[in-house]
């Protein structure tokens, strides 16, 4: 399962988005890992779009075909990712799949 979902960011929080998304690629990397792995996970990426002039964050969240789990609230990486979001994030638009093709390399 796939899912794609595109947030707002609020004026003057890009910085502390990114600095908190290079944190997840170096300093946390594994801990972030981990509870990917336990919510089924396979892929989650975060891309900085600009659109008439505002920024937006892209969030691309691959599974793999599993079912999503829900994050532990007693995790505390997933404590401060959910506050970051909150923070930096006005809004998410969360898309619809209106087609997926997959090449095997068949």
């Amino acid at each position: 399962m796939i899912k794609i979902a595109l947030g707002k960011i609020k004026e003057g929080k890009e910085k502390k988005l990114r600095a908190w998304a290079q944190e997840l690629q170096t300093r946390r990397r594994a801990e972030a890992l981990e509870t990917l792995r336990a919510e089924n996970i396979y892929e989650e990426t975060m891309r900085i779009v600009e659109l008439e002039g505002a920024k937006y964050c892209l969030m691309f969240v691959d599974s793999r075909n599993k079912k999503l789990l829900p994050s532990d609230p007693s995790v505390p990486i997933n404590v401060e990712h959910r506050a970051i979001i909150k923070d930096c994030i006005e809004k998410w638009i969360v898309g619809e799949e209106i087609s997926s093709l997959v090449s095997k390399g068949d």
